[in-house]
């Protein structure tokens, strides 16, 4: 078979090639993020009850939801917090789950429980907890010119929508000012005089605010449909609504209530450099591509910026995760390319043959485009764990291929033609070279199988390195015997003719230093393995009492989720006591900002922050 791939050039070069265009075709396909796509087996539900205690929620919604849900299999815990109007209980599943259809069970338990809890509460939200889904990018909105309530109708009509059209977008939240609100302002007195409660104001104005269909009208060959519409137009319609009959006179809603186009009390405030503003936050979709993402979105907001948004509204970015995960993506191709250029060096300097050492080169390049086709067949994407498998495998790759190379010119020593040796040196070095490939994968394929969360993300790490290899080990039954034959010059008559194209003087100068010294390294190595066979109880010893003196050392090392890394910025949370104001909030968080070590020379954050919690 190896024979094969080296009498038919043509045909060993196609099949090469095919895998390369095969993992050129799928490279721009594979999605770009910073982690790979881990799901956490967590479900939770939400609910809010506006003017609840947490008494209330507790007895009213929370052991309800908890006692049906705790039917469905698989629950590992189950925790819920209760606040004022807000319950959120948290069901997390054994691994190995599958998130989405655990969530479809909880959520069935949950309508199951609906008709126990209160009528007014708000629907209870049942979602599954994904790790990729926080928010990606967000915006700030401000104008000179108009009130911040005025700014997010804007953003909520225009902003909101058009970028919610975006292909990965699943979710785009407004936070930092009002909406607008109908207000109905009640004057007791008046109330009293008539006899007339509030509830009763509230249940007329709501009941009256929609449209009732009224059957079908028949005429003849025509049938129409009649409809009541009841829906407010404007503010007047809401003051004419007759609420009471009072002795043949008509009570209306304007006689004894107050009506106002105003805003709803302030809950949520947003900041930008000092200056009040409205913030839009946005969320992807699961298992979509972060930096694709936020391209559509930045799109979509230069477009609106030039065609749709006023030009008194000034938008800045805050946040754009896309930026880092370029950086680092950047980063870490940087140093394949150059550990690659690196491994192309050393082996120059072993071999001190220019073509040998560009046909063990050419096994990097064409194992890791071949690596992208099963990446992308896997759903795998460029992340931090691929590449770093990708830039592991770069010094791996090139091992296969200079060891055939070696034995070549061997045989080639020997006196046998360039052919000849390169399918006897192949053939010896066949089990060898599998063998190799084989060992790797032993311990890269269990990796990428692991259990647990952890195994989620080192799945991707541990495959795309096995895929690697067994893209290597091909090209070096295929392609470095195949080149090798046609390309390395006779070794006979290399040796009888002078050599036309000396090389440098320089670079003479340092292989021949570097010669010398692996030249004095092989002859301490050749004094250790003499002292080794000589003396073997004593490297047992010493590799037991080495092995014993590490595992001494463990505790003093630091353990962690994941690596730590700097995106360049850094968040603080504030929790101020039940209670407290959001105009103490401002003041709270003005502090913070005015405290912000980046506004005062770059001085600790630590510090700047136990200044702050001392003060305040």
């Amino acid at each position: 078979m190896i024979g094969t791939f080296i009498r038919r050039p043509v045909f060993t070069t196609m099949f090469v090639l095919l895998l390369v265009v095969f993992g050129i075709k799928s490279y721009p396909n594979l999605g770009v993020d910073l982690y790979p796509d881990v799901e956490l087996p967590l479900v939770s539900v939400t609910v809010t009850y506006t003017g609840a205690s947490p008494e209330e929620m507790e007895t009213l919604i929370t052991r309800p939801i908890e006692d049906r849900v705790s039917q469905v299999a698989g629950i590992k815990t189950l925790s819920s917090t209760v606040r004022e109007g807000y319950s959120q209980t948290t069901l997390e599943f054994e691994l190995g789950v599958d998130p989405r259809e655990m969530a479809s069970e909880v959520r069935e338990k949950v309508a199951s429980v609906r008709r126990r809890l209160p009528d007014d509460i708000d629907e209870p939200v049942v979602q599954r907890f994904d790790i990729s889904s926080q928010s990606i990018a967000a915006f700030t909105f401000a104008s000179d010119s108009r009130s911040r309530e005025e700014t997010r109708k804007i953003v909520e009509d225009v902003v909101k929508e058009e970028l919610q059209r975006v292909e990965g977008v699943s979710e785009v939240s407004v936070v930092g000012a009002s909406l607008r609100a109908i207000k109905l302002i009640a004057d007791p007195e008046k109330l009293n005089s008539y006899n007339i409660s509030f509830q009763t104001i509230l249940d007329k104005v709501n009941s009256e605010n929609i449209n009732t269909p009224g059957g079908k009208a028949r005429y003849n060959d025509m049938e129409i449909t009649v409809r009541t519409l009841g829906k407010y137009k404007n503010i007047d319609d809401i003051k004419n609504i007759v609420i009471a009959n009072q002795d043949g006179r008509p009570i209306q809603l304007s006689d004894v209530v107050k009506v106002v186009d105003s805003w709803e009390d302030e809950d949520t405030y947003s900041r930008s450099n000092k200056v009040p503003s409205v913030m839009v936050l946005v969320r992807k979709q699961s298992k979509t591509n972060t930096v694709d993402v936020v391209d559509g979105v930045n799109a979509s907001m230069e477009q609106m910026m030039e065609n749709d948004l006023p030009k008194d509204i000034k938008v800045d970015v805050v946040r754009d995760q896309s930026a880092y995960i370029r950086e680092n993506v950047a980063d870490v191709w940087n140093a394949i390319l150059f550990g690659g250029f690196l491994a192309l060096l050393i082996t120059y300097m072993f071999l001190r043959d220019f073509r040998a050492t560009i046909i063990g080169g050419l096994s990097i390049p064409t194992s890791v485009i071949a690596t992208f086709f099963l990446m992308k067949s896997m759903d795998f994407t460029l992340n931090n764990m691929s590449l770093m498998a990708l830039s592991l495998a770069v010094g791996i790759l090139i091992d296969d291929a200079i060891v055939l190379i070696e034995n070549i010119f061997r045989h080639m020593e020997m006196g046998k033609s360039p052919i000849q040796a390169a399918q006897d040196a192949t053939e010896e070095l066949s089990l060898a070279i599998l063998a190799t490939s084989l060992s790797l994968m032993a311990v890269f394929v269990p990796i990428g199988s692991m259990g647990e969360v952890v195994g989620q993300y080192f799945k991707q790490f541990g495959l795309t390195v096995a895929f690697a290899l067994a893209f290597s080990t091909m090209a070096a039954y295929t392609l470095t015997p195949m080149i090798s034959a046609y390309w390395l010059k006779d070794y006979r008559e290399e040796h009888a003719k002078p050599y036309k194209h000396p090389r440098p003087k320089v670079v003479q100068i340092c292989l021949d230093k570097f010669e010398a010294g692996f030249q004095v390294i092989c002859r301490m190595y050749d004094e250790l393995m003499v002292f080794a066979f000589q003396h073997p109880w004593k490297i047992v010893l010493i590799s037991v009492a080495s092995l014993i003196f590490n595992l001494f050392l463990l505790p003093f090392i630091g353990t962690e989720y994941q690596p730590t890394y700097d995106s360049g910025e850094f968040s603080v949370s504030v929790k101020a006591p039940a209670g407290t104001s959001i105009e103490r909030m401002k003041e709270l968080t003005l502090a913070v900002g005015r405290r912000n070590p980046a506004n005062a020379g770059g001085q600790d954050c630590s510090d700047a922050l136990r200044r702050f919690a001392r003060a305040y």
